[in-house]
């Protein structure tokens, strides 16, 4: 049964922390890869002597060149697999077309004979 981040143990979130950091290490520290983050409990300063418990979820984002798609979607695979029990887990890690990065090939379109109009019937022969 998943429970959010702020139920889970010390020992529950240390060893999800340690599986988390086992994927970090085999990719090699990715760049595109930041740190995790979540957040802890609060003092209400306007109320003497009471507390404000306020936990954030779990977090892990990255950016990644288009290029590296293939290296994102296994992160992002594996990360999802290693919090699995976390409910409230957030794993968000994006590619983007950045500048350098090549286009990959457009399919389903025609190409123009020249004539200004798309030759969509053409066939050799």
């Amino acid at each position: 049964m998943s429970k959010t981040w702020a139920e889970h143990s010390t020992e529950e979130k240390q060893a999800a922390l340690e599986a988390v950091a086992k994927i970090y290490e085999e990719a090699s520290h990715p760049a595109g890869l930041k740190n995790p983050t979540w957040g802890g409990e609060y003092v209400n300063i306007m109320m003497a002597k009471e507390k404000q418990d306020k936990s954030s979820p779990i977090t892990i984002t990255g950016d990644f060149g288009s290029e590296k798609k293939g290296i994102a979607d296994k992160l992002t695979a594996s990360l999802k697999e290693a919090l699995e029990d976390v409910s409230d887990a957030k794993i968000s890690i994006t590619c983007k077309i950045t500048v350098g990065n090549m286009f990959s090939p457009i399919k389903e379109v025609s190409k123009l004979d020249g004539s200004g109009e798309t030759d969509v019937n053409h066939t050799e022969g």
